[in-house]
């Protein structure tokens, strides 16, 4: 029995409806899908609650990532990532910026009720960390965008 289970959003971002039960995610699929979606949201776009969201706009994008900045920017992203339901802490966290290119990069590991899950905003598969049985076919990797970011998983 699922603990938690969540309508599934397609690529569009749009809600899926008539497939039954394949319309849901659940677990670490609905965790997934909840970290893609905290992370989507900017501060002020939810009109039931300005005040949440990611502050790309007013902390992140358009402010140098060097030094003391991009520190400041990997807690606001932690931040983030630690409020999603499930998630019991995060791990691994990497950054980078590089200066002549102006290319922020970001990693972690989520480690929540129902596996770890990998996120990375350079867009480059980084190996699942869930550990899967040997008998479980690749086709049940999924890759989930965030922009020109990926959250990375395996079912």
């Amino acid at each position: 029995m699922s603990v938690i289970r969540v309508r599934r959003i397609n690529d569009n971002h749009d809600s899926e409806y008539g497939s039954n039960r394949l319309s849901f995610d659940e677990d670490l699929d609905a965790v997934v899908q909840a970290v893609q979606t905290k992370l989507q949201l900017f501060t002020g776009e939810w009109w039931e609650d300005i005040l949440d969201g990611t502050p790309m706009l007013t902390a992140i994008l358009g402010h140098s990532a060097g030094g003391s900045n991009r520190r400041n920017i990997d807690r606001l992203l932690q931040k983030r990532l630690s409020e999603v339901p499930y998630v019991t802490d995060v791990t691994d966290v990497l950054s980078s910026f590089n200066k002549s290119t102006r290319n922020y990069t970001f990693q972690c590991t989520l480690v929540t009720d129902f596996g770890t899950i990998s996120v990375s905003n350079n867009g480059a598969p980084i190996h699942p960390v869930v550990p899967v049985p040997d008998y479980v076919k690749f086709v049940n990797t999924s890759v989930v965008s965030w922009s020109d970011a990926a959250v990375i998983f395996r079912r």
